[in-house]
């Protein structure tokens, strides 16, 4: 459970070394010597696999993680914190092994598109496409 920290000539933590976080096996972090609120983490988590995390004004920007199925995902969210893009292994029908999934959310993290595949393992785009008169 040790931690090895490296500070900038102001005084900035820039560099973390460590382990007993959340990343229990070891985890280097960095951070902006400018700004403290951006930061990259890579780690291994409890599981003992990777974890990618780019963070900016204290907010997750970006996530390369272990997902649902166990298998690795990529989530990115926008300024908001809602959740604009997934891609992960999602369990469809019957089949229990999953395949790579695309979520496309709106703004407020809502869905607005999906590419899922069906019980062939065939790419399947779930989307409404309705026009809207800008004013």
């Amino acid at each position: 459970g040790g931690q090895v920290k490296v500070f900038s000539s102001n005084g900035a933590s820039i560099v973390d070394l460590g382990a007993g976080t959340t990343l229990g096996n070891g985890y280097v972090a960095t951070n902006s010597a400018s700004d403290s609120s951006t930061r990259t983490l890579l780690g291994v988590d409890q599981k003992g696999t990777g974890r990618l995390e780019f963070d900016t004004q204290s907010q997750k920007a970006l996530e390369i993680a272990t997902g649902k199925l166990g298998t690795m995902e990529l989530r990115i969210w926008n300024s908001t914190q809602a959740e604009v893009i997934t891609l992960e292994d999602v369990q469809t029908g019957e089949d229990t092994t999953g395949g790579c999934g695309l979520m496309i959310h709106n703004s407020a993290g809502g869905v607005s598109a999906t590419i899922l595949p069906n019980d062939f393992g065939v790419g399947v785009f779930h989307g409404i496409t309705i026009p809207i008169p800008m004013p």
